[in-house]
């Protein structure tokens, strides 16, 4: 009797425990980042509050995003936060918009806002192609 208790207690406890999970962000190809995008640019993060950030457009590589776009820095699920923006640095960044009209997020997390030119002195100069 005892050892059916026991058995039973096992079987309950490896039920209960169930299989661990855990969530990633896989990062997605050029092209489907592109595919998702609604625009797509470089810029330059010219301020910055909690949650949000405010960009300066370098150039637009799709899209019509205007001089300036706010970005959500921050996302509810942990493994889809972007990981952005620090002032002064620049981006190139893959974004949609959410429910706010006004909000851009990022189409694949970190992923799809990649820092190339650092605050700290690194200067990125986006030339335009009439310039050639």
């Amino acid at each position: 009797m005892r050892w059916r208790i026991l058995l039973a207690g096992i079987a309950l406890a490896g039920i209960a425990a169930g299989p661990a999970t855990a969530n990633i962000t896989v990062e997605l190809s050029f092209e489907r980042k592109l595919a998702e995008s609604e625009i797509v640019i470089v810029g330059t993060v010219t301020a910055a509050a909690q949650g949000t950030a405010t960009v300066r457009v370098l150039n637009a590589l799709k899209g019509a995003p205007g001089q300036e776009v706010i970005v959500s820095t921050t996302s509810r699920i942990a493994e889809d936060n972007p990981n952005c923006c620090v002032m002064g640095s620049t981006y190139v960044m893959f974004l949609r918009r959410g429910r706010d009209p006004v909000l851009y997020h990022s189409v694949n997390a970190f992923y799809g806002m990649v820092e190339i030119g650092s605050a700290q002195g690194t200067r990125i100069e986006v030339i335009p192609a009439n310039r050639f």
